[in-house]
């Protein structure tokens, strides 16, 4: 049976504001299981699966594509300025397929982007759902910064050659 706390006005161990032992040890006071304060999940994966919030969830995939999308944009605009900057004739109409990564970043990957940061930002404020913002925030961030960057160094080198 387990014992009663002591009737004094003195906080025990396990009370909110004390520190807890390391180890998972009983409370020698109230005789109740003591554990270490849990850390703040690092992995987005184990952080989907406690966020309480489907919309974040949902604005956390949309993230990802969305870097999927930077790359893949990225990706083409490259091998269009290895393409035109190749040498030789390629046809009257070559220059157009400089026009696609940006029209995709300003049509499809910026509205998506927009979107996405839209449903992050929706629901609690809990550890979980703050994890998931500031990895989706990032992989946004990184998809639409690092697309563009590629997109204007390749149009300066397009157009320098």
């Amino acid at each position: 049976m387990r014992s009663q706390p002591p009737a004094t006005n003195e906080p025990h161990q396990c009370e909110p504001g004390r520190t807890n032992p390391t180890d998972n040890t009983d409370c020698p006071e109230c005789d109740r299981q003591l554990s270490p304060p849990r850390a703040p999940p690092i992995v987005p994966r184990e952080v989907s699966h406690n966020t309480p919030s489907r919309r974040v969830k949902i604005g956390f995939a949309m993230a990802l594509i969305a870097l999927v999308m930077g790359v893949a944009n990225s990706i083409y605009a490259l091998s269009v300025m290895d393409w035109l900057t190749g040498g030789g004739f390629l046809g009257g109409f070559a220059g157009v397929a400089m026009l696609y990564p940006p029209a995709l970043w300003l049509i499809v990957q910026a509205p998506f982007a927009l979107v996405a940061m839209l449903m992050l930002f929706h629901g609690t404020g809990s550890p979980e759902t703050r994890t998931l913002r500031m990895y989706g925030s990032t992989a946004i961030g990184i998809g639409l910064l690092g697309s563009l960057v590629v997109m204007v160094f390749t149009t300066i080198r397009i157009l320098s050659s």
